[in-house]
């Protein structure tokens, strides 16, 4: 696919503050969907309220419990950094998302990867290497004057080349929805018939170390988000 026959992502935009409160106040909605979406968990809104109330629903996994609360600590974080307007795109930031959601899941939090790695056959950069290698991509990044390519750029680099012990996708994510929000755009959901399709565009993309397809499918979602009305 041609970057012309990509479907741009299009998104409203808005106050910086005004995008970060309406973040804030479907936080249920947009962390019940991140999970579903990024980790295939098994849980709903309600559930997710409960959680966040400080309740831990009857038979709920632990493991589900903690990734609930885990991910909604770190939206919380990145949403007071775009408030007191201490948001950058970084390592720094994207090493304190990541240790804010792999507490739990990772024997180093926020550390980058350790060990030699693969996706669909193609080498990943080594881990003796990956310090210069974040260093160098995201001096690139902030070059991109849009911040709507910037986004999905920057999930794209942190996703592809896995650049954490863990919880890459969820780092990915995340980061993604800062750049939008700081930047004054709303933030993309991910709705869970589109859960498949979006797996099914992000592993073309990987396996062709290029992000056409996933650009693709990010466009054709912020149409359909967004071409009516906000949430």
């Amino acid at each position: 696919m041609s970057e012309s026959e990509v479907t741009e992502c299009v998104l409203p935009s808005g106050d910086r503050l005004d995008v970060t409160s309406f973040y804030e106040d479907n936080l249920v909605r947009f962390t019940t969907t991140a999970l579903m979406a990024l980790d295939h968990l098994e849980v709903s809104e309600s559930e997710v309220r409960r959680i966040l109330q400080g309740f831990c629903p009857a038979d709920l996994p632990v493991a589900v419990l903690l990734k609930v609360l885990r991910f909604s600590e770190a939206e919380k974080r990145l949403l007071s950094h775009i408030r007191h307007q201490t948001f950058k795109l970084n390592p720094e930031r994207l090493r304190e998302i990541n240790t804010l959601l792999s507490l739990d899941e990772s024997v180093r939090p926020g550390h980058i990867r350790s060990s030699e790695s693969k996706s669909y056959g193609r080498a990943l950069p080594a881990p003796h290497a990956l310090p210069q290698f974040i260093d160098a991509g995201i001096s690139l990044l902030v070059l991109e004057p849009d911040p709507v390519k910037r986004a999905l750029k920057t999930f794209f680099f942190i996703v592809d080349n896995q650049l954490f012990e863990s919880c890459n996708l969820r780092t990915a994510w995340l980061t993604l929805e800062g750049i939008l929000l700081n930047n004054g755009f709303y933030p993309l959901l991910l709705p869970r018939d589109e859960i498949q399709n979006f797996h099914d565009s992000l592993s073309l993309a990987c396996k062709a170390g290029v992000s056409d397809t996933l650009d693709d499918f990010m466009g054709r979602l912020s149409r359909r988000l967004y071409s009516v009305r906000i949430l």
